[in-house]
């Protein structure tokens, strides 16, 4: 998956530079995993779209055309009755992890100003976008989460929000590259799987590629040469810069004509095979991305639907003419 850690901790930079201090305006629910803000700066207007879809989690500035239902949902109403009208005042990560929080402040009903919170979880299938009062007590959620669901926690209304366990790993922004190098350079593990187990914020993608940069992806990670510790040194150095710096190259990556992956930086581990592209910011990389891949999965799927309707026509077509033959023969 090409939005990791690192890859959430950039895009907040961008989405802190273009809509802190934004007024919501509206609130939609396109679908059931899926919010999206209509917000306004003094300067222009954004489109704010947050998922917890399983197959696309994640929050991005978007500039495609979403149909709306014509009700809005209970938790739209609920959204909007706590947020429009509210002050994007903040947009925290919790460390490296793929978890963000949207801070407003907003006026309620008896004109005090308080603040509300909202929390996306960039998890897979256990995505889900949660709102907090001030005081991080949930008061609804895209996902509501009981102990039939899980029994380590839950996510219900009037209970206090309580973060994922963190993993025992280290920060890229906080650990300087010497830090990184020697606890990734301890692990008897191949060097892609080490750095995904000692780097938070790292996917497979990043994480092999980093490997692959190091010329030692096919090596356990405490048997590099001299000269492969050096060029891990390098890119552990070039992560923490990036991290710290908030700078990235958003590159596109198509093979055989569809989009693969997308990520923060340039991939080169996959050779001559894939063909980059490279686009102005990470919201648009993304945008783009699923976009492309929904194109591509209403069509797949129109396609399969036609594919069993003809054939279940020629099957059905094929009894009858047998059993014409049959009759015929009699």
């Amino acid at each position: 998956m090409g939005l990791d850690g690192v890859y959430l901790h950039l895009l907040a930079g961008e989405l802190r530079a273009s809509l802190v201090g934004a007024r919501v305006e509206k609130i939609y629910q396109p679908t059931k995993t899926e919010l999206l803000f209509a917000m306004r700066t003094r300067e222009d207007r954004y489109r704010l779209l947050l998922s917890a879809n399983g197959n696309a989690p994640g929050i991005r500035l978007t500039q495609q055309s979403i149909d709306n239902p014509e009700k809005p949902p209970m938790l739209c109403m609920l959204l909007r009755k706590h947020l429009v009208g509210g002050t994007l005042t903040a947009v925290a990560q919790v460390g490296m992890d793929r978890i963000l929080r949207l801070s407003f402040s907003v006026i309620n009903e008896l004109g005090d100003r308080v603040e509300r919170h909202l929390i996306i979880e960039i998890m897979a299938r256990h995505s889900n976008i949660i709102l907090l009062d001030a005081d991080d007590v949930v008061i609804d959620s895209v996902k509501r989460v009981d102990l039939a669901t899980s029994s380590v926690r839950q996510i219900l209304p009037g209970m206090r929000y309580v973060l994922p366990p963190r993993p025992d790993k280290l920060d890229p922004a906080a650990a300087d590259a010497q830090t990184l190098f020697d606890r990734v350079a301890s692990s008897d593990k191949p060097l892609g799987k080490a750095l995904l187990n000692a780097v938070e914020g790292l996917s497979p993608l990043t994480a092999n590629e980093l490997a692959f940069r190091a010329g030692g992806d096919d090596l356990p990670a405490n048997q590099l040469s001299d000269r492969q510790q050096n060029a891990l040194r390098f890119e552990l150095e070039t992560l923490h810069s990036r991290v710290t710096g908030g700078s990235y190259t958003p590159c596109l990556i198509r093979e055989n004509g569809r989009m693969k992956e997308f990520s923060y930086m340039q991939i080169t581990c996959f050779g001559a095979a894939v063909t980059p592209e490279s686009r102005e910011d990470l919201s648009r990389l993304m945008d783009d991305f699923y976009a492309e891949r929904d194109r591509y999965t209403r069509t797949h799927a129109k396609a399969e639907d036609l594919f069993r309707t003809v054939t279940s026509l020629r099957e059905r077509t094929s009894r009858r003419l047998d059993n014409r033959r049959l009759e015929l023969e009699a």
